[in-house]
């Protein structure tokens, strides 16, 4: 097993997003009415989310398997101008996509409410109102030992229903060895692909390491479930650097009836894969409104930008902003910023932290947005249909939400396409027809 590398602490912010469940966050629904100041268009969504308590002295936390912690080998570094002959899948890591908020007014967590937005939060600011149906399948690594326990509690919190609505399967047919950062990926994945879409099966697929290879292992066995299942979601929160060969791995996430979505990374302005996959609806991420802020905007830390080696889709052709030659990632946006994150409940000890915890990052874009697409109930036979009709949507107001302000890495979000958040948010369950 790879060595884990050190938490890494980032930066102190003044204005926190961050409340318990008691407190009531209050969002109001998505405002669809007709805008005054340009007729045809759909009015910005205004949102009053007053945090009652603050925590000044709260942090971002990166859990050690992070690709966001710059103390990244220089062969994970060199990864892209690897070449072929020397690129090896059972060599090259993948990465979770999420991070924590944490501080001493967070602290002890177990014993607390949770803290962050709720499902209802999230639902109403997107406008979703659909239940879903069918399976989402999520692909994590390593086991997650308490993953039915945990959804049990995040549930009876929320009043959300579950019939056996989780199932917890190996890929490999062997359980696989807990490694706590990913369980913490697992509980974000599982709770909140719950919270979007209660009524759908969901199924945690276990990859038995992080190494790229048993990676698509498990994406080639979450993609049979779901196909066999009659079609449905797969969802992939954690990427790493591009690399020469990448392209020869794109029929991984090609199978009838199945839409893979995947996080972009959690590195301002830097593109991964496989959200760079033309096969895969690549999610970024915003901040959403607080502290008496009225806008949904780019979050700094949101992945992508043009592929380095995956050719420009044909979905792509003719839309402005997107890269000349190049596959440019992410596809559509949703909440991401840990200051604006959600509550989750992982009672898997991990770095001192335990119980109700407050996370964001792409990580939790990719599931939301997963489970945005199963409640669309569009019947979408792939990946790429999927893409074609959320393009074909692009700059309908009453189906996106256009983010046209905020910055990561060298990247702006504008109106229309922008290499942070895509073409926008996606709204209500009618965003993919």
């Amino acid at each position: 097993m790879r060595t884990f590398r050190m938490l890494v602490s980032i930066g102190l912010l003044s204005s926190i997003f961050a409340l318990t469940q008691t407190q009531g966050v209050q969002v109001p629904p998505t405002d669809l009415s007709r805008g005054t100041e340009q007729p045809g268009t759909i009015a910005h969504t205004t949102y009053q989310v007053n945090a009652r308590t603050q925590y000044p002295n709260a942090h971002l936390a990166r859990p050690t398997t992070d690709f966001g912690d710059n103390a990244v080998t220089p062969f994970e570094s060199g990864l892209s101008s690897l070449p072929p002959e020397q690129v090896n899948l059972a060599d090259i890591p993948t990465f979770t996509n999420y991070i924590v908020l944490e501080g001493p007014e967070l602290a002890p967590m177990a014993s607390g409410q949770p803290r962050g937005a709720s499902p209802s939060d999230i639902r109403t600011a997107y406008a979703v109102t659909n239940s879903g149906s069918g399976t989402i399948a999520i692909v994590d690594a390593f086991n997650y030992p308490s993953a039915v326990t945990d959804l049990q509690i995040f549930d009876t919190q929320f009043n959300l229903p579950c019939n056996n609505c989780l199932k917890v399967v190996p890929a490999s047919g062997t359980l696989p060895p807990t490694e706590c950062n990913w369980a913490g990926e697992a509980a974000l994945d599982v709770q909140w692909t719950h919270a979007m879409a209660p009524n759908a099966q969901i199924v945690l697929v276990e990859a038995k390491s992080s190494m790229m290879q048993d990676m698509l292992e498990a994406v080639d066995f979450a993609a049979n479930l779901v196909s066999q299942a009659g079609g449905g979601q797969v969802s992939l929160s954690w990427g790493g650097r591009e690399f020469s060969t990448e392209g020869s791995l794109d029929s991984h996430f090609v199978k009838t009836g199945v839409v893979f979505v995947a996080s972009s990374g959690d590195v301002g302005g830097l593109a991964t894969y496989p959200s760079e996959s033309p096969n895969v609806v690549a999610v970024g991420g915003t901040t959403l409104p607080s502290g008496g802020q009225t806008e949904e905007k780019a979050w700094a830390g949101s992945g992508g930008g043009p592929s380095a080696f995956e050719a420009k889709p044909s979905f792509q052709t003719g839309v402005t902003g997107t890269d000349a030659h190049k596959r440019s990632a992410p596809d559509v946006a949703a909440d991401a910023d840990p200051f604006t994150g959600v509550a989750v409940f992982d009672s898997t000890a991990c770095q001192g932290r335990s119980g109700w915890q407050i996370i964001g990052g792409t990580s939790l874009a990719a599931p939301l947005v997963a489970a945005m697409i199963n409640d669309a109930h569009s019947g979408a036979s792939g990946s790429q249909p999927e893409l074609t009709k959320i393009y074909a949507n692009a700059g309908d107001p009453t189906k996106f939400r256009d983010i046209v302000s905020g910055t990561a890495g060298s990247f702006t979000a504008a109106k229309g396409y922008d290499f942070i958040t895509g073409v926008g948010v996606p709204l209500d369950s009618n965003f993919d027809k």
